[in-house]
Order: C-alpha cells, then structure tokens, then sequence
C-alpha cells in the first residue's frame, strides 16, 4: 500500500518518510523532508509492518530536489548493481561459472575480470547444479583457501516465487541483513506457473517481486535466464528468451557468448544503471578472466586465425603480409584477405603508404573497448 493509505503504528509522517527511504533517499533526508527524527525512520524500518509500504513514486518537484539518495557501490562494477540484473546465455556457455567467481569474489571481495567487488555475504539458489556439482566447481575455485562459515550460503531447492519463495529468502535477508547479493540460478526454476496468455504481462510479473525486494533492501540480485539460439539479430539482446517484460523490469542486463570450445567470449551489458559497454573476457580451464592483454572485444567475434594473427602483430610490431604468411604457414593472398578482413574492421591498417620496391606493412589499431 502506499504510504498515504497506512495506519498506525506509527504516524503518517513517519510512513511518508520510509516510502521515501525505500526509494533510495538517505534516513537523514527523508527525516527533514517529513519532519520527523532518523532514530523515529530507523525504529520504524525494523518493524515487520514496513514492508507493506511501497517505495514513494510521487513527488513534488521541490521535494525532489532537496531530497538526498543513498549511494550504493556496484556488486561488481560496472556490471552488478544495486537492483535485478539478468544475465542470459546459451547452454554451456558458462555463466554458472561466471556466478560462482563471483559469489566468491563478493565474500572475498576480491577482483573479477579486472573489477571492484563490493564485500558482502551472498545467498546462491544453485537449481539446476545440485549439491554435488556445484560443490565440485567450488573446490576447484577455492581449492584450500574457502570462504568463512556463514559468508556464503548455497541452496539447491527452491518453491516458487509466488508460492513461498520469495518469503523464503526475505526470511533468510532478515536473519543475515549483511547479505547484498543474492545469486537465482536459473528463473525457471522460481518464476510463477503462467495464467492466462499474455506473455508480456507473465514475464513482468515473474521478475517484479524481486525487483522489489531488490529495492527496499538495497541489494543486487542477480537471476539466470536462457538466450535463445537467433543468430542473425539487430540488437544482441534479443537473444534473450521471452518478451520485453523481462528486460523493462531488470535494472542491468547482461548477455554473455561464447563458441563452443573457444576460450574467449564477450559479455555485453546495458541498462538503466550500468554504461552499456561490451567486455572482452577469456576463459580458461573452464573459468572466466580478462581476454588476452590489448585485445578490443569487437575481435571476439573473429575466428580463431583472424585473433591469433592480430595478436602476433601487438605483440611483435608491425609486419609484412609475407611475414605473417610465413608465420602461419598461410599463401600471401589469403592472409591478405584476413587482413583486408581486420582492416574493414577498424582493427589493423596499413602502416604508411607504401613506396616503390618496398612492401605493405601492417599494426593494429587499438580501441578503447577492452
């Protein structure tokens, strides 16, 4: 309900001042903007009584900006912020790998792919690893170093949201209030069963209870989802499964890819509190780091041949088309159609123009988006 329609037990002003809180505004802000006392905010919050109040989504244009917000780190920077974050990929692709670096990274707080990771206890819902696997790949992150007791909790079942789910995982926030993210692998398992035949409307409501404890609680959760196997699209994420009522309700949106049996891959992001931007990643022995040093994601889509050559050339400077054929064991006329290749590409060219008697020379181009 909103905060204008509660009742006691403690006054309106009070319940204005919480709905503000749940919106993002500091106690201190929300106290003088109502005026009422943070020690009367900070009582209140406590009560089981609170959560019935929605997050205030009304405001006077004066009022909006007096008011004051909390600023919350990303989870892992730039990537995982406070909110709903859904990332999707195909089958295999490795992004419960991806998920378990970084619930160790976040009870560790420790890097992740050359990023910042915000400390904090984590809950994982593993549902479709069991404990078994899930337990083989954590050994083999953690090796003899785990994380303490208590930091990070793993459950492999899970009712679905609307059928004590959700309430399950309020209880557990409620008993570790130091816990800011909690990991969902994957929806299906969770997401209500569908009434009725509008699409839209089901794939909104399957992520919105979290959405909304994501923002009363000021913590990131992150949700699994499939990508569906288009190739040939105008905008990566329409890869993701479903209709656009997952993506409206998410706050970042993460698409990871990777060939089968390559051992790089691309992670693109978007959304209303992250830059969209595309990440260069390697993978190697079966987890995720940064891509080879220098290496601009756009190159990810490449074959294997085109990225090796373009590394030889950062690596070992600028180089003829007959040494790189000589390198690789290739005629000069199909390398030269590899180069030509990168060089549409915006990733290598020419080096100079080239004089009478003396032959092309190549070097890469270096982006900004690695």
């Amino acid at each position: 309900m909103s905060a204008d329609q509660y009742t006691p037990p403690f006054p309106l002003n009070v319940a204005l001042a919480v709905a503000q809180v749940y919106a993002g505004v500091t106690v201190e802000s929300a106290a003088k903007a109502n005026s009422c006392t943070a020690a009367e905010i900070t009582q209140a919050l406590i009560l089981p009584e609170a959560r019935l109040i929605e997050p205030a989504s009304e405001w006077d244009a004066v009022d909006l900006l007096a008011a004051e917000f909390r600023e919350t780190p990303d989870i892992l920077a730039g990537v995982v912020p406070v909110g709903v974050t859904l990332i999707s990929a195909a089958p295999k692709v490795g992004k419960t790998r991806l998920l378990t670096q970084l619930a160790v990274a976040a009870v560790r707080g420790s890097m992740l792919l050359n990023r910042a990771v915000t400390p904090t206890k984590v809950l994982t819902l593993a549902l479709e690893d069991g404990a078994r696997r899930y337990r083989k790949s954590l050994d083999h992150l953690v090796w003899d170093n785990p994380p303490a007791r208590d930091q990070l909790r793993i459950r492999t079942t899970s009712k679905r949201l609307d059928d004590g789910g959700i309430t399950a995982i309020d209880q557990h926030l409620d008993l570790n209030p130091e816990c800011r993210l909690v990991i969902i692998d994957v929806l299906e398992r969770v997401r209500p069963r569908g009434r009725g035949t509008n699409a839209y409307r089901l794939d909104h409501e399957a992520l919105a209870p979290l959405q909304r404890m994501a923002n009363l609680r000021q913590i990131a959760i992150v949700v699994v989802h499939h990508a569906n196997q288009c190739s040939e699209v105008s905008d990566v994420f329409e890869k993701v499964s479903g209709t656009s009522g997952l993506i409206g309700v998410v706050d970042s949106l993460l698409l990871l890819q990777r060939r089968r049996g390559d051992d790089v891959g691309t992670l693109s992001v978007s959304g209303r509190e992250v830059e969209d931007q595309t990440i260069a990643l390697g993978f190697h022995d079966g987890w995720w780091g940064p891509a080879p040093e220098g290496m601009p994601a756009e190159l990810l889509s490449e074959s294997r041949e085109i990225r090796t050559l373009w590394l030889w050339l950062a690596e070992e400077g600028p180089a003829t088309t007959a040494a790189l054929a000589k390198e690789y064991g290739r005629t000069e006329n199909t390398t030269q159609k590899l180069l030509h290749r990168l060089e549409d590409c915006e990733l290598v060219d020419s080096l100079g123009k080239t004089a009478p008697g003396r032959p092309q020379q190549w070097q890469v181009v270096r982006g900004d988006s690695q």
